[in-house]
C-alpha cells in the first residue's frame, strides 16, 4: 500500500490556496458518521435555474458557491448563486446555527442569470473578504458577461469594481483560483475557460495596479491552450514539487488536464502520461495518503455503458504525488473511479479519523444523458491504507440533485466538517455533521499585506500519530506542537491545548478560549 503511517513527529499539512467504483471487498474500517440534512431549518434553502434555458451546455453545466467569513465574525458566510431565477444568495451566518439572505442589504447585487463561477477571498489586501464572480455567454448581448469583483469595504459590505476586469476576452469563465504567482505579494488569478468556439484563451491573470491583465504570454503558458483544448474547468494551484512556489494544476475536458511548474514566475507544461482522464471537470488537492506532500484528485464521467455522446467512460482519476511534483495514477487502487457524471469536490477528515475522506457532487441534464439526470452523492471514506469505501447513503447523505458546487466547512462551529452542495436546475442542499469529537483545535493565520489570508503557506499539526488536516483530533491521540510555514518562507511554531483557537499572524501568536 501507498499511505504511510509516520513514527515520531508527523506534520498535517493544510495547504491555504483559493482556488467539479470500483469496491473493494471488506468492512469499512472506520466509523461512518451522521449528517443530517437541514437546510430549511438552518435557513439556506435556495434553488438555481435558467427560466429560458437551457440554452446550450454552459448553462446545463453552469453553478458557483463559495464559503468563507465576509464581516470578520469568525462565523463562515455562503455566497450562492441562483442562475436567472432571482439575485444571488449571501447567507450571512448569525452564529446561532441559522443563516439570513443579506446580499441586498450588502450591496451584493448579482442578479445576472449568467454568472457562472464564485469565489470570496481577499483580493485587494486590505483584510476583508471580497466576491470573485464569473460570467457565461449571454444569447440576447451576443457577447460574454466578464468576471465580476465586488470590494469588502472591511464591515461585510460591497461595491463593485467594475474595472477589474475592463481587458476581459470574450469567452466563458468558470472555477477561479487565486495565489502570488509572480512573486509580488498580491494574488494572481487562475480562470477555467471551456469554451468550444475558435481561439486561444487567456487563463491566468496578474493582479497590477490597472486591475487583471492577461498574462498567459508573460508567464510562458502561451500556447498551452489553444482552440482545439481550450476546454478548461477547475484550477488547483499548489506547490506539488515543494520549492516554495505555486504551480498549477488544471483539469480539462476531452483529455485535457494540464500540470505547469512553476519556476520563478515562468510556467513549463510538464504533464505526463500518467495525467490520463478523459473529461477532467472538477478537483481537491490535500494530501491524502499523509506523507507529506500534495496530492491531486479530478473528477470525470463513469459510463458503464455505450456512451450516448462524445464523452469519456472511465470516470474519476486520484493522482498519487511520488515526492516530486510527479503522479503516478491510483484511481483503482484507491476506489474512487465511479462517480456518475463528476463535478465540485473536497478532501475533508469528516470522521475525525486523520486520514482525508473525499466528497463528489454530480449529476447532468439533457436527453442523452439521461442516466446521470438523479445521479447521487458519492462520499469515499479513507481507510488509511490508500483505499476509500464508498458510504455516503450509511452517513446519511442522499441527494440525488444536479450536484455542481461544494463547500465543505464547519458552518456551526462544533470542529467537524458540514456540507453545503449546490444543485443547478433545483434545490441546493445543507447536510450538518452530527458526529460525536472527542477533540478538536481551530487555527485560523493572518498573513502580511496584500496576501492577508496567507494563500500559498501550509499548516502543519505535528504529533506522533496520523496527520489531520481538519484538526478534530482522534481519540487518544496527542499532538506536540502547531507549524506554519508562510508563503516568504518564513516559519512559525506553537504548542496548544484541545478545544482552544490559535489565531497565528506572521509576527505574533494568539491564543483564545473557543466559545
Amino acid at each position: 500500500m501507498h499511505a504511510n503511517r509516520p513514527n515520531a513527529l508527523s506534520p498535517v499539512i493544510v495547504k491555504m490556496v483559493l482556488s467539479c467504483l470500483l469496491p473493494f471487498g471488506g468492512a469499512l474500517a472506520q466509523t461512518v458518521p451522521t449528517f443530517a440534512e437541514v437546510s430549511q431549518q438552518v435557513g439556506v434553502s435556495t434553488t438555481h435555474g435558467m427560466q429560458f434555458g437551457p440554452f446550450g451546455e454552459s448553462d446545463m453545466m453552469s453553478g458557483g458557491v463559495a464559503g468563507g467569513d465576509i464581516d470578520g465574525d469568525d462565523w463562515p458566510d455562503l455566497l450562492v448563486l441562483r442562475g436567472d431565477l432571482g439575485a444571488a444568495r449571501l447567507f450571512r451566518n448569525q452564529g446561532n446555527g441559522h443563516f439570513a439572505d443579506e446580499a441586498l442589504l450588502r450591496g451584493l447585487t448579482i442578479d445576472s442569470g449568467f454568472a457562472n463561477g464564485a469565489l470570496l477571498a481577499d483580493v485587494d489586501g486590505d483584510g476583508d473578504l471580497d466576491a470573485l464572480v464569473g460570467g457565461l455567454y449571454i444569447p440576447d448581448a451576443n457577447h460574454v458577461s466578464p468576471p465580476r469583483l465586488w470590494r469588502n469595504d472591511g464591515q461585510g459590505f460591497f461595491v463593485e469594481d467594475t474595472e477589474a476586469f475592463s481587458a476581459w476576452d470574450d469567452a466563458d469563465s468558470w472555477s477561479m483560483a487565486l495565489a502570488d504567482v509572480d512573486g509580488d505579494a498580491d494574488l494572481d488569478l487562475a480562470v477555467g475557460r471551456w469554451n468550444r468556439s475558435p481561439g486561444e484563451r487567456n487563463h491566468v491573470w496578474l493582479q497590477t495596479t490597472e486591475g487583471f491583465v492577461a498574462a498567459d504570454v508573460d508567464l510562458g503558458l502561451a500556447g498551452a491552450f489553444q482552440s482545439d483544448n481550450a476546454v478548461s474547468f477547475t484550477p488547483n494551484f499548489a506547490d506539488i514539487d515543494d520549492d516554495g512556489d505555486q504551480d498549477l494544476l488544471f483539469t480539462g475536458d476531452f483529455g485535457h488536464s494540464r500540470i505547469f511548474r512553476n519556476d520563478d514566475g515562468l510556467f513549463h507544461h510538464q504533464t505526463s502520461a500518467a495525467i490520463n482522464d478523459e473529461n477532467g471537470m472538477g478537483a481537491a488537492v490535500a494530501d491524502y495518503d499523509n506523507d507529506g506532500d500534495l496530492d491531486w484528485f479530478v473528477s470525470a464521467i463513469f459510463d458503464n455503458g455505450a456512451p450516448l455522446g462524445n464523452w469519456g467512460t472511465t470516470g474519476n482519476r486520484l493522482y498519487r504525488n511520488l515526492g516530486d511534483g510527479q503522479f503516478e495514477d491510483v484511481t483503482d487502487l484507491a476506489g474512487v473511479r465511479e462517480a456518475g457524471w463528476g463535478w465540485g469536490s473536497c478532501f475533508a477528515d469528516f470522521n475525525a479519523d486523520g486520514w482525508q475522506d473525499l466528497l463528489v457532487v454530480n449529476g447532468m441534464l439533457g436527453g442523452q444523458a439521461v442516466a446521470f439526470n438523479d445521479d447521487p452523492v458519492r462520499l469515499f471514506f479513507n481507510q488509511g491504507d490508500g483505499r476509500f469505501v464508498e458510504a455516503a447513503a450509511a452517513a446519511g447523505i442522499l441527494d440525488t440533485g444536479q450536484g455542481r458546487g461544494v463547500v465543505c466547512f464547519d458552518y456551526d462551529r462544533d470542529g467537524d466538517t458540514d456540507v453545503f452542495i449546490q444543485n443547478g436546475y433545483g434545490q441546493s442542499r445543507m447536510y450538518r455533521n452530527d458526529s460525536p469529537l472527542s477533540a478538536w483545535v481551530r487555527v485560523q493565520v493572518g498573513g502580511r499585506q496584500p496576501n492577508t489570508q496567507a494563500i500559498g503557506g501550509r499548516v502543519l499539526l505535528f504529533g506522533s500519530g496520523p496527520t489531520l488536516r481538519q484538526f478534530a483530533i482522534p481519540e487518544g491521540e496527542r499532538y506536540q506542537r502547531i507549524e506554519i510555514r508562510w508563503p516568504s518562507g518564513v516559519t512559525s511554531v506553537s504548542g496548544y491545548r484541545p478545544e482552544m483557537t490559535v489565531r497565528f499572524s506572521i509576527d505574533s501568536i494568539f491564543f483564545d478560549a473557543f466559545d
